[in-house]
């Protein structure tokens, strides 16, 4: 795994009728920043996310967030940052970089 982990706020695309992922649960994916292009495949990172709470009212969820690479660029992980968390070319996801 990468550096310390930083924590994010995320805004899940999926299907709303799904139930919300679990506190604790893990995955990881493929992570397109924004500062990225259409080219965002040939410099692309997973991030690797642990669920912290519960979502809330207003759908958002927030969770601990760091690289699956150890040479990934850390800097990308700066408070404001924002990406997308992607399954294939479908976005799980979008996120905010809370704190580092």
């Amino acid at each position: 795994m990468s550096e310390k982990p930083v924590r994010v706020r995320l805004w899940w695309r999926t299907n709303p009728l799904l139930p919300p992922l679990p506190k604790g649960y893990k995955l990881s994916r493929p992570a397109r920043f924004a500062h990225q292009g259409e080219d965002w495949l040939r410099n692309a990172w997973s991030l690797s996310i642990e669920i912290q709470e519960e979502r809330n009212e207003a759908g958002d969820q927030f969770a601990l967030a760091r690289f699956s690479a150890p040479d990934a660029p850390h800097e990308w992980l700066a408070p404001g940052g924002r990406f997308a968390l992607f399954d294939g070319a479908t976005v799980l996801a979008e996120g905010e970089i809370i704190n580092p």
